[in-house]
């Protein structure tokens, strides 16, 4: 994964935490289902780069 692929997946995953939590915290239902589609683009793009390492080597 190059680096700066792997910066922006985590970038998204810990966005989308903050998010959550924040969400929770407020009780606001809007923005922890934003923190979670966020977290979860993170991870996607994450395992799609891994995917792509797979099948180069």
């Amino acid at each position: 994964m190059s680096g700066r692929k792997k910066a922006e997946a985590m970038s998204k995953q810990i966005m989308g935490k903050v998010k959550t939590t924040v969400g929770r915290t407020t009780g606001s239902k809007r923005m922890e289902a934003a923190g979670r589609a966020e977290k979860l683009q993170g991870d996607m793009s994450q395992v799609v780069q891994k995917a792509k390492e797979a099948f180069k080597r």
